[in-house]
Protein backbone atom coordinates (compact mmCIF):
# COMPACT_ATOMS: atom_id res chain seq x y z
CA UNK A 1 0.00 0.00 0.00
CA UNK A 2 1.37 3.27 -1.23
CA UNK A 3 1.31 6.32 1.05
CA UNK A 4 2.40 9.70 -0.42
CA UNK A 5 4.97 11.74 2.28
CA UNK A 6 3.03 14.65 1.85
CA UNK A 7 -0.19 13.52 2.58
CA UNK A 8 -0.86 10.73 5.82
CA UNK A 9 -3.45 8.54 6.07
CA UNK A 10 -6.27 9.71 8.61
CA UNK A 11 -6.64 6.63 11.30
CA UNK A 12 -9.29 5.24 12.90
CA UNK A 13 -9.40 2.74 15.75
CA UNK A 14 -12.15 0.44 16.67
CA UNK A 15 -11.24 -0.73 19.79
CA UNK A 16 -9.33 2.52 20.64
CA UNK A 17 -9.80 2.20 24.63
CA UNK A 18 -9.01 -1.58 24.81
CA UNK A 19 -5.37 -2.87 25.49
CA UNK A 20 -3.82 -2.88 22.10
CA UNK A 21 -6.22 -0.35 20.64
CA UNK A 22 -5.25 2.44 22.89
CA UNK A 23 -1.72 1.25 22.30
CA UNK A 24 -2.19 2.13 19.06
CA UNK A 25 -3.76 5.51 19.44
CA UNK A 26 -1.13 6.70 21.25
CA UNK A 27 1.86 5.64 19.01
CA UNK A 28 -0.05 6.97 16.06
CA UNK A 29 -0.85 10.27 17.36
CA UNK A 30 3.02 10.11 18.16
CA UNK A 31 3.79 9.70 14.94
CA UNK A 32 1.80 12.52 13.93
CA UNK A 33 -0.99 11.24 12.40
CA UNK A 34 -4.31 12.38 12.83
CA UNK A 35 -6.44 9.59 14.72
CA UNK A 36 -10.14 9.26 15.85
CA UNK A 37 -10.90 6.55 19.04
CA UNK A 38 -13.97 4.33 18.58
CA UNK A 39 -15.63 2.13 21.58
CA UNK A 40 -19.12 0.13 22.29
CA UNK A 41 -19.15 2.75 26.02
CA UNK A 42 -20.73 6.32 25.28
CA UNK A 43 -18.07 7.30 27.65
CA UNK A 44 -14.87 5.54 28.38
CA UNK A 45 -13.73 4.75 31.87
CA UNK A 46 -12.14 8.28 33.28
CA UNK A 47 -8.29 7.40 33.20
CA UNK A 48 -8.86 6.40 29.54
CA UNK A 49 -10.84 9.53 28.92
CA UNK A 50 -8.27 11.81 30.57
CA UNK A 51 -5.47 10.08 28.53
CA UNK A 52 -7.30 10.90 25.20
CA UNK A 53 -7.64 14.32 26.15
CA UNK A 54 -3.95 14.66 27.16
CA UNK A 55 -3.70 13.19 23.48
CA UNK A 56 -5.59 15.86 21.59
CA UNK A 57 -7.72 12.86 20.37
CA UNK A 58 -11.61 12.54 19.33
CA UNK A 59 -13.48 10.13 20.71
CA UNK A 60 -16.64 8.09 19.51
CA UNK A 61 -18.85 6.02 20.97
CA UNK A 62 -19.82 3.07 18.50
CA UNK A 63 -21.09 -0.42 18.68
CA UNK A 64 -19.71 -2.66 15.84
CA UNK A 65 -22.27 -5.70 17.25
CA UNK A 66 -25.59 -3.36 17.33
CA UNK A 67 -27.14 -3.34 13.64
CA UNK A 68 -28.46 0.48 14.48
CA UNK A 69 -24.74 1.82 14.56
CA UNK A 70 -24.47 1.25 10.78
CA UNK A 71 -25.24 4.59 9.58
CA UNK A 72 -22.46 5.96 12.56
CA UNK A 73 -19.67 3.39 11.59
CA UNK A 74 -20.46 4.38 7.43
CA UNK A 75 -20.32 8.60 8.37
CA UNK A 76 -17.04 7.64 10.65
CA UNK A 77 -15.48 5.05 7.49
CA UNK A 78 -16.27 7.60 4.56
CA UNK A 79 -13.82 10.14 7.32
CA UNK A 80 -10.98 7.91 7.80
CA UNK A 81 -8.42 5.96 5.03
CA UNK A 82 -6.31 3.13 7.61
CA UNK A 83 -9.00 1.43 10.14
CA UNK A 84 -8.10 -0.25 13.16
CA UNK A 85 -10.41 -3.22 13.92
CA UNK A 86 -9.24 -4.14 17.48
CA UNK A 87 -12.89 -4.85 18.66
CA UNK A 88 -13.01 -8.49 17.56
CA UNK A 89 -14.55 -10.42 20.39
CA UNK A 90 -11.05 -11.73 23.04
CA UNK A 91 -13.20 -12.82 26.39
CA UNK A 92 -14.89 -16.03 26.30
CA UNK A 93 -18.47 -14.69 27.19
CA UNK A 94 -18.01 -12.31 24.23
CA UNK A 95 -16.55 -14.85 21.70
CA UNK A 96 -19.42 -17.05 23.20
CA UNK A 97 -22.08 -14.46 21.43
CA UNK A 98 -24.30 -15.86 18.38
CA UNK A 99 -23.98 -12.30 16.70
CA UNK A 100 -20.22 -11.62 17.50
CA UNK A 101 -18.85 -12.87 13.75
CA UNK A 102 -21.60 -11.67 11.78
CA UNK A 103 -21.31 -8.61 13.29
CA UNK A 104 -18.14 -8.38 11.81
CA UNK A 105 -19.29 -9.61 8.39
CA UNK A 106 -21.47 -6.84 8.08
CA UNK A 107 -18.78 -4.65 9.03
CA UNK A 108 -16.91 -5.68 6.02
CA UNK A 109 -19.16 -5.35 3.43
CA UNK A 110 -20.10 -1.70 4.71
CA UNK A 111 -16.58 -0.98 4.16
CA UNK A 112 -16.45 -2.22 0.76
CA UNK A 113 -19.33 -0.75 -0.19
CA UNK A 114 -17.35 3.13 1.10
CA UNK A 115 -14.72 2.28 -0.78
CA UNK A 116 -11.74 -0.29 1.31
CA UNK A 117 -11.97 -2.29 -1.81
CA UNK A 118 -8.60 -3.35 -3.38
CA UNK A 119 -9.94 -2.01 -6.94
CA UNK A 120 -10.85 1.06 -5.79
CA UNK A 121 -7.45 1.97 -4.18
CA UNK A 122 -5.45 1.25 -7.73
CA UNK A 123 -7.73 3.73 -9.39
CA UNK A 124 -6.74 5.85 -6.31
CA UNK A 125 -3.25 5.04 -6.19
CA UNK A 126 -3.26 6.08 -9.74
CA UNK A 127 -4.86 9.73 -8.85
CA UNK A 128 -2.30 9.83 -6.22
CA UNK A 129 -5.10 10.06 -4.28
CA UNK A 130 -4.99 8.26 -0.19
CA UNK A 131 -5.68 4.46 -0.04
CA UNK A 132 -8.36 2.79 2.09
CA UNK A 133 -7.60 -0.01 4.37
CA UNK A 134 -8.82 -2.53 7.27
CA UNK A 135 -5.82 -3.54 9.59
CA UNK A 136 -7.55 -6.07 11.57
CA UNK A 137 -6.28 -7.62 14.94
CA UNK A 138 -6.04 -11.30 14.55
CA UNK A 139 -4.99 -14.11 17.38
CA UNK A 140 -2.00 -15.88 16.91
CA UNK A 141 -2.95 -19.45 18.32
CA UNK A 142 -6.01 -19.54 16.16
CA UNK A 143 -4.21 -18.30 12.99
CA UNK A 144 -0.49 -19.92 12.94
CA UNK A 145 -0.54 -23.18 12.63
CA UNK A 146 0.57 -25.46 16.00
CA UNK A 147 3.06 -28.53 16.31
CA UNK A 148 0.29 -30.65 15.10
CA UNK A 149 -0.33 -29.29 11.73
CA UNK A 150 2.75 -27.92 10.93
CA UNK A 151 4.87 -29.75 8.28
CA UNK A 152 6.88 -27.19 6.86
CA UNK A 153 10.21 -26.44 7.52
CA UNK A 154 10.70 -23.60 5.43
CA UNK A 155 9.00 -19.74 4.45
CA UNK A 156 6.59 -17.73 6.48
CA UNK A 157 4.18 -20.11 8.31
CA UNK A 158 0.87 -17.57 8.13
CA UNK A 159 1.15 -17.91 4.45
CA UNK A 160 0.86 -21.58 3.98
CA UNK A 161 -1.39 -22.73 6.94
CA UNK A 162 -4.92 -23.69 5.75
CA UNK A 163 -8.21 -23.33 7.47
CA UNK A 164 -8.65 -27.00 6.73
CA UNK A 165 -5.72 -27.95 8.71
CA UNK A 166 -6.80 -25.30 11.76
CA UNK A 167 -10.29 -27.15 11.79
CA UNK A 168 -8.08 -30.79 11.97
CA UNK A 169 -6.62 -28.83 14.69
CA UNK A 170 -9.57 -28.37 16.65
CA UNK A 171 -10.34 -31.63 16.71
CA UNK A 172 -7.68 -32.86 18.22
CA UNK A 173 -6.91 -29.92 20.93
CA UNK A 174 -8.79 -29.26 24.02
CA UNK A 175 -8.11 -25.56 23.87
CA UNK A 176 -9.34 -25.04 20.42
CA UNK A 177 -12.67 -26.95 21.29
CA UNK A 178 -13.18 -23.51 24.12
CA UNK A 179 -15.69 -20.75 22.19
CA UNK A 180 -12.33 -18.19 22.08
CA UNK A 181 -10.39 -20.10 20.01
CA UNK A 182 -13.69 -21.45 17.92
CA UNK A 183 -14.53 -17.72 17.44
CA UNK A 184 -11.26 -16.14 16.61
CA UNK A 185 -11.32 -19.17 13.91
CA UNK A 186 -14.47 -18.23 12.15
CA UNK A 187 -13.48 -14.53 12.44
CA UNK A 188 -9.79 -15.34 10.88
CA UNK A 189 -11.66 -17.60 8.00
CA UNK A 190 -14.54 -14.15 7.76
CA UNK A 191 -11.27 -12.16 7.35
CA UNK A 192 -10.23 -14.32 4.43
CA UNK A 193 -13.39 -14.16 2.77
CA UNK A 194 -13.62 -10.77 3.01
CA UNK A 195 -10.50 -10.53 1.31
CA UNK A 196 -11.08 -12.82 -1.27
CA UNK A 197 -14.93 -10.22 -2.07
CA UNK A 198 -12.01 -7.81 -2.89
CA UNK A 199 -11.85 -5.99 0.44
CA UNK A 200 -8.41 -4.01 1.19
CA UNK A 201 -7.61 -6.39 4.30
CA UNK A 202 -4.61 -7.16 6.37
CA UNK A 203 -4.09 -8.69 9.79
CA UNK A 204 -1.58 -8.12 12.42
CA UNK A 205 -0.76 -10.65 15.21
CA UNK A 206 0.44 -9.68 18.36
CA UNK A 207 0.92 -12.40 21.17
CA UNK A 208 1.30 -11.24 24.99
CA UNK A 209 1.04 -7.85 24.91
CA UNK A 210 1.73 -5.86 27.82
CA UNK A 211 -0.04 -2.64 27.84
CA UNK A 212 -1.08 0.52 29.80
CA UNK A 213 -4.19 1.40 27.90
CA UNK A 214 -7.28 -0.76 28.43
CA UNK A 215 -10.83 -0.47 30.33
CA UNK A 216 -11.34 -4.25 31.89
CA UNK A 217 -7.79 -3.98 33.45
CA UNK A 218 -9.20 -6.67 36.27
CA UNK A 219 -10.20 -9.56 33.34
CA UNK A 220 -6.57 -9.15 31.73
CA UNK A 221 -3.47 -12.02 32.33
CA UNK A 222 -1.76 -9.65 34.18
CA UNK A 223 -4.22 -8.68 37.09
CA UNK A 224 -4.56 -12.44 37.00
CA UNK A 225 -1.35 -13.04 37.87
CA UNK A 226 -1.37 -10.75 40.47
CA UNK A 227 -4.22 -11.71 41.93
CA UNK A 228 -2.90 -15.79 42.07
CA UNK A 229 0.85 -14.16 43.55
CA UNK A 230 -0.89 -12.52 46.41
CA UNK A 231 -2.70 -15.46 47.32
CA UNK A 232 -0.79 -18.42 46.89
CA UNK A 233 2.84 -16.71 46.41
CA UNK A 234 3.46 -18.88 42.86
CA UNK A 235 2.88 -17.84 39.43
CA UNK A 236 1.98 -20.31 36.50
CA UNK A 237 5.32 -19.92 33.96
CA UNK A 238 5.41 -20.89 30.33
CA UNK A 239 7.00 -19.67 27.09
CA UNK A 240 5.23 -16.76 25.32
CA UNK A 241 6.25 -14.31 22.64
CA UNK A 242 5.64 -10.63 24.85
CA UNK A 243 6.15 -7.01 23.66
CA UNK A 244 5.22 -3.89 24.99
CA UNK A 245 2.31 -2.22 23.49
CA UNK A 246 4.25 0.44 21.58
CA UNK A 247 5.95 -1.95 19.82
CA UNK A 248 2.99 -3.77 18.83
CA UNK A 249 1.17 -0.69 17.55
CA UNK A 250 4.35 0.02 15.35
CA UNK A 251 3.73 -3.49 13.99
CA UNK A 252 0.10 -2.91 13.86
CA UNK A 253 0.76 0.36 12.10
CA UNK A 254 3.42 -1.16 9.74
CA UNK A 255 0.72 -3.93 8.56
CA UNK A 256 -1.54 -1.52 7.69
CA UNK A 257 -0.10 1.08 5.81
CA UNK A 258 3.13 -1.18 4.04
CA UNK A 259 1.77 -5.10 4.12
CA UNK A 260 0.16 -7.10 1.48
CA UNK A 261 -3.46 -6.92 0.91
CA UNK A 262 -5.02 -10.87 2.29
CA UNK A 263 -1.56 -11.37 4.12
CA UNK A 264 -1.41 -12.36 7.97
CA UNK A 265 1.92 -10.47 9.73
CA UNK A 266 2.93 -12.35 13.35
CA UNK A 267 4.12 -9.42 15.56
CA UNK A 268 7.85 -10.70 17.13
CA UNK A 269 8.80 -9.73 20.30
CA UNK A 270 11.06 -11.30 22.77
CA UNK A 271 11.02 -14.95 23.47
CA UNK A 272 10.87 -15.36 27.14
CA UNK A 273 8.59 -16.93 29.71
CA UNK A 274 5.64 -15.70 31.83
CA UNK A 275 7.40 -15.27 34.80
CA UNK A 276 9.78 -13.36 33.56
CA UNK A 277 7.58 -10.95 32.72
CA UNK A 278 5.42 -11.28 35.88
CA UNK A 279 8.73 -10.70 37.94
CA UNK A 280 9.25 -7.24 36.08
CA UNK A 281 5.95 -6.19 37.10
CA UNK A 282 4.90 -7.41 40.52
CA UNK A 283 8.29 -6.20 41.96
CA UNK A 284 7.04 -2.98 41.70
CA UNK A 285 4.45 -3.84 44.35
CA UNK A 286 6.88 -5.24 46.53
CA UNK A 287 5.82 -8.69 45.48
CA UNK A 288 8.53 -12.24 44.48
CA UNK A 289 5.86 -14.78 43.58
CA UNK A 290 8.31 -18.08 42.70
CA UNK A 291 7.98 -19.93 39.82
CA UNK A 292 5.60 -22.85 38.85
CA UNK A 293 6.72 -24.05 35.24
CA UNK A 294 4.02 -25.44 33.48
CA UNK A 295 4.26 -27.77 30.70
CA UNK A 296 2.22 -27.28 27.37
CA UNK A 297 0.50 -30.86 28.27
CA UNK A 298 -0.69 -29.40 31.54
CA UNK A 299 -1.91 -26.19 30.04
CA UNK A 300 -4.02 -28.44 27.90
CA UNK A 301 -5.65 -30.98 30.51
CA UNK A 302 -6.31 -27.58 32.99
CA UNK A 303 -8.26 -26.18 29.91
CA UNK A 304 -9.83 -29.50 29.76
CA UNK A 305 -11.10 -29.03 33.18
CA UNK A 306 -12.22 -25.72 32.70
CA UNK A 307 -14.24 -26.65 28.97
CA UNK A 308 -16.01 -29.63 31.08
CA UNK A 309 -14.26 -31.70 28.56
CA UNK A 310 -14.01 -35.41 29.66
CA UNK A 311 -11.42 -37.69 29.20
CA UNK A 312 -11.07 -40.35 26.73
CA UNK A 313 -11.48 -43.17 29.22
CA UNK A 314 -15.14 -42.50 31.52
CA UNK A 315 -13.67 -45.17 34.22
CA UNK A 316 -10.69 -42.78 34.52
CA UNK A 317 -12.86 -39.88 34.74
CA UNK A 318 -14.54 -41.73 37.47
CA UNK A 319 -11.39 -42.59 39.25
CA UNK A 320 -10.13 -38.94 39.18
CA UNK A 321 -13.17 -37.10 39.98
CA UNK A 322 -12.32 -35.94 43.26
CA UNK A 323 -8.90 -34.93 41.96
CA UNK A 324 -9.98 -32.96 39.22
CA UNK A 325 -13.34 -30.66 41.21
CA UNK A 326 -10.53 -29.72 43.52
CA UNK A 327 -7.90 -28.74 40.75
CA UNK A 328 -11.38 -26.77 39.02
CA UNK A 329 -11.99 -25.40 42.48
CA UNK A 330 -8.06 -24.24 42.97
CA UNK A 331 -8.09 -22.62 39.08
CA UNK A 332 -11.54 -20.35 39.63
CA UNK A 333 -10.73 -19.58 43.31
CA UNK A 334 -7.40 -18.18 42.02
CA UNK A 335 -8.11 -16.31 38.89
CA UNK A 336 -7.04 -18.55 36.40
CA UNK A 337 -8.99 -19.51 34.23
CA UNK A 338 -8.70 -16.27 32.06
CA UNK A 339 -4.80 -16.44 32.31
CA UNK A 340 -4.40 -19.60 30.44
CA UNK A 341 -6.66 -18.41 27.64
CA UNK A 342 -3.98 -15.58 27.21
CA UNK A 343 -0.48 -18.03 27.80
CA UNK A 344 -1.36 -21.07 25.86
CA UNK A 345 -0.38 -18.90 22.81
CA UNK A 346 2.81 -18.89 22.07
CA UNK A 347 5.98 -21.03 21.87
CA UNK A 348 8.79 -21.55 20.11
CA UNK A 349 7.45 -23.39 16.98
CA UNK A 350 5.00 -20.09 16.46
CA UNK A 351 8.07 -17.81 16.64
CA UNK A 352 8.10 -15.54 13.21
CA UNK A 353 9.71 -12.44 11.71
CA UNK A 354 7.84 -11.66 8.99
CA UNK A 355 7.52 -8.18 10.03
CA UNK A 356 10.40 -7.02 10.27
CA UNK A 357 10.57 -7.39 6.68
CA UNK A 358 8.47 -3.97 6.64
CA UNK A 359 10.20 -0.89 6.72
CA UNK A 360 8.73 2.41 6.55
CA UNK A 361 9.17 5.88 7.05
CA UNK A 362 6.39 8.93 7.75
CA UNK A 363 7.75 12.61 6.75
CA UNK A 364 5.28 15.38 6.51
CA UNK A 365 6.49 19.35 5.84
CA UNK A 366 10.01 19.66 7.50
CA UNK A 367 9.15 16.85 10.48
CA UNK A 368 10.00 13.21 10.22
CA UNK A 369 8.84 10.65 12.46
CA UNK A 370 10.50 7.16 11.84
CA UNK A 371 7.87 3.96 11.74
CA UNK A 372 10.23 1.18 12.40
CA UNK A 373 9.74 -1.84 13.56
CA UNK A 374 12.55 -2.40 17.13
CA UNK A 375 14.80 -4.88 17.44
CA UNK A 376 14.95 -7.64 20.07
CA UNK A 377 17.41 -5.83 22.85
CA UNK A 378 15.23 -2.57 22.53
CA UNK A 379 12.53 -4.87 23.10
CA UNK A 380 13.52 -6.17 26.08
CA UNK A 381 14.45 -2.14 26.80
CA UNK A 382 10.74 -1.84 26.42
CA UNK A 383 9.68 -4.15 28.60
CA UNK A 384 10.45 -2.86 31.98
CA UNK A 385 9.32 0.57 31.23
CA UNK A 386 6.03 -1.00 30.13
CA UNK A 387 5.76 -3.50 32.88
CA UNK A 388 6.27 -0.33 36.04
CA UNK A 389 3.30 1.50 33.90
CA UNK A 390 1.16 -1.26 33.62
CA UNK A 391 1.25 -1.25 37.73
CA UNK A 392 0.62 1.94 37.71
CA UNK A 393 -2.08 1.72 35.71
CA UNK A 394 -3.53 -1.36 37.50
CA UNK A 395 -3.85 0.97 40.78
CA UNK A 396 -6.01 3.62 39.04
CA UNK A 397 -8.45 0.44 38.71
CA UNK A 398 -8.80 -0.22 41.98
CA UNK A 399 -6.33 -3.07 42.53
CA UNK A 400 -5.50 -3.05 45.78
CA UNK A 401 -1.99 -1.87 46.74
CA UNK A 402 0.18 -1.76 49.23
CA UNK A 403 1.46 2.09 48.63
CA UNK A 404 4.64 0.95 51.59
CA UNK A 405 6.14 -1.85 49.64
CA UNK A 406 5.23 -0.20 46.74
CA UNK A 407 7.23 2.71 47.37
CA UNK A 408 10.00 0.55 48.78
CA UNK A 409 10.48 -1.59 45.66
CA UNK A 410 9.98 1.61 43.45
CA UNK A 411 12.92 3.09 44.95
CA UNK A 412 15.05 0.14 44.62
CA UNK A 413 14.90 -0.41 41.17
Amino acid sequence: MAVASSSAPRILVLGGTGAVGGGVVERARELGFAVTAAGRSALPASHVRERLLDLGVPYAGVDLVGAQAESQLAALLAHHDLVVLACEPWSEAEAGRSDAVASVVRFYDLARSIGFDVAANRARAERGESQRRIVRIGSSVAELPHALIDGSTHGHPEDWVSQDALDALANEDPYCAIPYFRAKSELARAASEASHRGVDLVTALPTYVISWWGDRGREEPLAQALRAAKRTGLVPSVPVNALPADVAATGILLAGLVGRSGERYQLCGVETDTHALHALSLRHLGLHPRRLPVPRRELEDELRLLSGRRRTSPWLDLWLLPWDLWRRSLLRDHGVAAWHLAVMLEGSDRRGDKVRTLRWAFRRDSERAELRYPEETEIRSRLEIAARRKMEWLETLGLPVDGASRRSASASV
